[in-house]
């Protein structure tokens, strides 16, 4: 190990030592060798949040009541968290999706990271400049190309058990009365269930621009295990995986990639306001802009041929009553506040 090497370790180390008890998912690596200490301490100093939420920071009743209640294993005051405060915006509502899973293994998701770095779809990502609020599409890739064939036995996690659609809106419903103080005694609790296996899934990976100058490339924000698709037996959930086989021959696709790199809950509070931005300068040479705001008049205006009903759910995790119309007019008047509302609804 060289000079510098053996420095970083021993002041990710120091770190760690320093701050797990205000930082408490550094607790699970503050025993783990110190090469594993060091990526948890690199990661923590840098705009991820996979080892806060996706790593082995508390246990199954952590992720049970993440998916259930929407709790942030991010937020590290517990009464905040019970109370659904977010960790990263202290004054909004944590928002979960359908799942909430985790590498439990200190270790192995250290190693799934090293390794990662290197993956050419992850270095795709991190080498794409960041200019003009431009970030690069998700990347999917199998669990085994980063812990090996038998990978996924480090991954474990819960779902929304039946119809996600109706228990979203319970989980809304829920989780909206205790923000706004009322009593939950009256109200139904969302089904959560175990996900059985991840066996042939894969690691959704996610980018943040590296700093507010665009200075290099971009950072990894989000690793976060899924199981394969059929293992749940929610026919929704079918959308997702279609769009990633065959992006190009569906419709929609850049609305709703754009919905999975900007919008998503795992993404939002780190990348919404580049797209708020990237709109706002609207580059004459950014082609895929052009296509995103051209999609999304056409669902504003009502043709939705070939759209899966379930696909911008399931790309945005919008939270709410509404319908897509109502979610689309929103986030028009959010990209778009001084051109009329295309369509009939008006948000």
């Amino acid at each position: 190990m060289d000079e510098q090497r053996e420095r970083e370790v021993k002041d990710a180390v120091a770190y760690v030592a320093a701050f797990k008890k205000q930082r408490p998912w550094l607790e699970p690596v503050s025993k783990c060798d110190p090469q594993v200490q060091r990526v948890y301490a690199s990661l923590d100093l840098g705009l991820g949040h996979s080892h806060k939420r996706h790593a082995a920071f508390g246990d199954d009743t952590l992720q049970r009541r993440r998916v259930a209640y929407c709790e942030d294993p991010a937020q590290a005051h517990s009464r905040m968290r019970i109370m659904g405060f977010d960790g990263f915006k202290h004054d909004r509502q944590h928002v979960c999706g359908a799942e909430a899973t985790r590498v439990h293994d200190a270790t192995a998701f250290a190693a799934a990271f090293v390794v990662l770095t290197e993956h050419p779809e992850a270095r795709r990502g991190l080498d794409t400049p960041a200019v003009g609020g431009r970030i690069p599409d998700a990347a999917k890739i199998p669990i085994a190309d980063l812990l090996g064939s038998k990978g996924h036995d480090f991954c474990s996690g819960f779902a929304l058990a039946g119809d996600w659609l109706d228990a979203r809106l319970v989980r809304r419903r829920l989780t909206w009365a205790r923000w706004t103080g009322e009593d939950l005694s009256e109200f139904a609790k969302p089904s959560v269930e175990q996900i059985p296996s991840f066996e042939n899934g894969h690691f959704i990976v996610r980018f943040v621009p590296n700093s507010q100058t665009e200075a290099g490339g971009h950072q990894i924000c989000t690793l976060t295990p899924e199981p394969e698709r059929h293992v749940l037996q929610d026919p929704r959930l079918e959308v997702a995986d279609r769009y990633w086989l065959h992006p190009a021959a569906l419709p929609f696709t850049t609305v709703l990639n754009f919905m999975e790199k900007y919008i998503h809950p795992e993404i939002r509070f780190n990348n919404y306001h580049y797209l708020i931005r990237r709109v706002a300068i609207a580059a004459p040479d950014d082609e895929e802009l052009a296509t995103f705001k051209s999609e999304l008049v056409q669902l504003l205006e009502g043709d939705h041929r070939g759209l899966h009903p379930h696909a911008l759910s399931v790309a945005s995790g919008y939270e709410d009553e509404g319908d897509d119309p109502q979610f689309l007019a929103r986030l028009w008047k959010k990209l778009y506040p001084l051109e009329h509302v295309p369509g009939p609804v008006q948000g």
